[in-house]
């Protein structure tokens, strides 16, 4: 998660991200919010509500984005 993570910001992929890391804060915008949910998705292989994932992004941090992704994990290797 901290690759995308880092290439959403245009980050060097070896680069460290601290958990209460916030993405607009770090130099995001809204387009490559919207890059980071889908390549959440498509590596990770889950489905995230996008409404979620973006209102988690906008009012969270990077652990908070990890949780949701893990959760979607979990969620879908019980389905």
């Amino acid at each position: 998660m901290s690759r995308i993570w880092l290439q959403g910001l245009g980050r060097s992929v070896d680069g460290q991200v601290e958990d209460r890391e916030k993405f607009f804060e770090s130099g995001g915008d809204s387009l490559s919010a919207i890059r980071l949910y889908m390549e959440t998705e498509e590596r990770l292989s889950v489905q995230i509500d996008a409404a979620e994932f973006l209102g988690t992004l906008a009012e969270g941090d990077f652990g908070d984005i990890v949780r949701l992704a893990e959760g979607a994990r979990d969620e879908a290797a019980s389905a």
